[in-house]
């Protein structure tokens, strides 16, 4: 059996990609694409989009747009922890 810590940092670890893959999304729609599709995995995921008329500039929108996401995830998380852990 998994102890609750594992089943509460797995459930984490999903919102986390879910987060990283919200953010392709945004990213493409802000460059103009339309997404087709958005899959899940438990280790990962993958937003298929499609562009009218694509270019350099709108693939590294949407391929830039995930790992910003969680750049912002992590300077929004970072001081809360520092702080709920009682580090401050």
């Amino acid at each position: 059996w998994m102890s609750v810590n594992g089943i509460v940092l797995a459930l984490l670890f999903l919102l986390a990609v879910i987060w990283h893959e919200s953010g392709h999304y945004v990213g493409a729609i802000a460059a103009g694409a339309r997404i087709d599709e958005v899959t899940l995995w438990p280790v990962g995921g993958m937003t298929r989009v499609r562009f009218s008329r694509p270019g350099v500039r709108e693939s590294v929108i949407v391929h830039l747009s995930g790992p910003l996401a969680n750049l912002v995830l992590a300077l929004f998380t970072l001081p809360a922890i520092h702080v709920i852990s009682g580090l401050s």
